[in-house]
C-alpha cells in the first residue's frame, strides 16, 4: 500500500522521484500492473515529439520499467486509457496500451541498451497521425502504429495528454521533460 512519494531538488537541479510504502521504505510494488502514475500538465495534444531525460539506479530487478503514456484519457471513472512506450532496466522495449480496465497491451521487443550503467538517457516519442517513433539515447527502436491498438480501447486515441508510469522498485531522477 502506498502512503505518499516524494519528490526531490538535488544539489545539481535534477529532480529525484521516490515513492514510500506505509512503513517509510522506498518502493514501487512489483506485485501491481504499475506503481506510480505521475500526470504531466493539462494539455491535450494531438501531433508531438515528446522526450524525458532520466536516470534509473537502484533497480529491485531487471524487469522494471519505466512508461510515457500518451493520448491519455479517463473515463468518468477516472480510470486511465491510452498508449505507452516503455522501457525496461534491462533494455528491453515495448509498445502498448492500457484499457480503461487497466489491462495492459504489450508488444515486446528486443533489447536495447541496459539503464543499469547509472547514465543519464534520453527516452523520445514522435507522434504524427497514428505513427509512433520511440527513440532512446537519438537511436529508432520501434516504430508502432497505433490502431493495432483500437480495437481493445473501444476505437481511436486520436489525441490526449501525459503520464509517467513507475513500474518496480528504484530511484528515478528526471532532468528533462519536454513536449512540443
Amino acid at each position: 500500500m502506498y502512503e505518499k512519494h516524494t519528490t526531490e531538488v538535488n544539489d545539481d537541479g535534477t529532480v529525484s522521484v521516490k515513492s514510500i510504502n506505509i512503513s517509510g521504505d522506498h518502493m514501487t510494488s512489483s506485485d501491481k500492473y504499475y506503481g506510480l502514475t505521475y500526470l504531466l500538465g493539462d494539455g491535450t495534444w494531438t501531433d508531438f515529439t515528446f522526450t524525458i531525460t532520466f536516470k534509473m539506479t537502484n533497480a529491485e530487478d531487471a524487469r522494471r520499467w519505466l512508461g510515457a503514456v500518451y493520448h491519455m484519457n479517463f473515463n468518468t471513472e477516472r480510470y486511465m486509457t491510452g498508449y505507452i512506450m516503455n522501457y525496461r532496466y534491462s533494455g528491453a522495449s515495448v509498445s502498448s496500451a492500457v484499457t480503461y480496465e487497466r489491462l495492459f497491451l504489450d508488444d515486446a521487443e528486443g533489447n536495447g541498451k541496459p539503464l543499469s550503467d547509472g547514465k543519464y538517457h534520453t527516452m523520445k516519442i514522435v507522434m504524427e497521425g497514428t505513427t509512433a517513433k520511440y527513440y532512446m539515447d537519438g537511436t529508432l527502436i520501434k516504430t508502432f502504429d497505433t490502431t493495432t491498438k483500437n480495437g481493445s480501447l473501444g476505437g481511436e486515441l486520436a489525441s490526449g495528454g501525459f503520464a509517467l508510469i513507475i513500474n518496480g522498485k528504484y530511484y528515478l531522477t528526471v532532468i528533462r521533460i519536454a513536449c512540443g
